[in-house]
């Protein structure tokens, strides 16, 4: 163990808790992502519809994440990705999976 310490390698107890926490924000993650893609994908289909180019500038992606209006098309029929994903209630529910909630 002394060697291993020496060469950089450090062993950290209840490494087991690490993942359950990780799995379980990967899946609320998952729903951050979908609705991500879900909007990238109905404005790329808003844009062809309306013979619009399809770069997008970096500002462009927080209509994705937060909502808004895409200047190209004017069409702002997506969903806060962020919002629906990241509410009070879900992140409370991940936090009493992994037992990180205060108890109040």
């Amino acid at each position: 163990m002394t060697s291993l310490c020496l060469q950089g390698f450090y062993s950290y107890p209840e490494m087991q808790k690490t993942i359950a926490v990780m799995q379980e924000t990967d899946r609320k993650y998952s729903c951050f992502k979908t609705k991500f893609c879900s909007n990238l994908s109905e404005c790329c289909l808003d844009r062809l519809l309306l013979n619009k180019l399809l770069n997008f500038l970096p500002l462009t992606v927080e209509f994705f994440v937060f909502r808004g209006t895409d200047s190209q098309t004017g069409v702002d029929d997506y969903q806060d990705a962020f919002a629906n994903s990241f509410t009070k209630d879900l992140c409370i529910t991940v936090w009493e999976a992994v037992v990180a909630v205060l108890p109040t």
